[in-house]
């Protein structure tokens, strides 16, 4: 939605990917915090302050810049092949979401042998193994390949109300965020690839 929210006045605070989940929490009404270009892996990121009926609190990005919000760990992985199409990695995390192979979605599969005849490409995670094991749509190597892990499910959750949050983008994550705030207003926000923009 396009539309100016009530603004009375606040501070203008910048963000960058080190400093951000520590900002958050200090906004008060008519503040607005910019986010610098780059790549910020919250963690789903909690957003709990509100502003008010005439004094929003802004979220938004930096001007001229990009800041990508995503769930991926950011960790290459070391591939072997398992068996067949199917391969896997070492990965000492507790639960992964999703993975995505370059922007293609990979299905959660609950066991190995599932994946056999996974025709639209799948995981499986075994935490006690610490182990992830993939088949790629085209049966290909992914060592030679972008592969995203996330280990959440969005990358913002909103509670807080009369919040506006503007020019923000979101990948890799299955929600790029989760709403159960009031009186918020989402603008100009990008998702590529996620399965949902917002849940609410």
């Amino acid at each position: 939605r396009s539309e100016a929210v009530p603004k009375a006045g606040g501070r203008t605070l910048e963000a960058t990917p080190d400093t951000l989940a520590a900002l958050v929490p200090t906004l008060l009404p008519g503040d607005t915090l910019q986010l610098r270009g780059g790549l910020y892996r919250p963690s789903a990121l909690r957003v709990g302050v509100s502003g008010t009926l005439d004094n929003y609190i802004t979220l938004e990005s930096y001007p001229g810049e990009e800041p990508v919000l995503t769930g991926d760990i950011g960790q290459a992985l070391s591939w072997t092949q398992y068996a067949g199409p199917v391969w896997s990695a070492p990965l000492a995390v507790g639960v992964v979401d999703n993975v995505w192979d370059g922007d293609h979605f990979l299905w959660k599969n609950d066991t190995v042998g599932k994946l056999d005849t996974a025709e639209n490409g799948g995981f499986c995670h075994l935490p006690g193994q610490q182990t992830l094991y993939i088949r790629l749509v085209d049966e290909g190597d992914p060592n030679t390949r972008e592969i995203h892990v996330s280990t959440s499910p969005s990358a913002l959750r909103v509670t807080g109300s009369y919040l506006e949050i503007r020019g923000l983008s979101f990948k890799w994550v299955s929600r790029a965020f989760v709403l159960t705030g009031q009186w918020c207003v989402i603008d100009g926000c990008r998702a590529t690839p996620v399965h949902f923009l917002v849940r609410t």
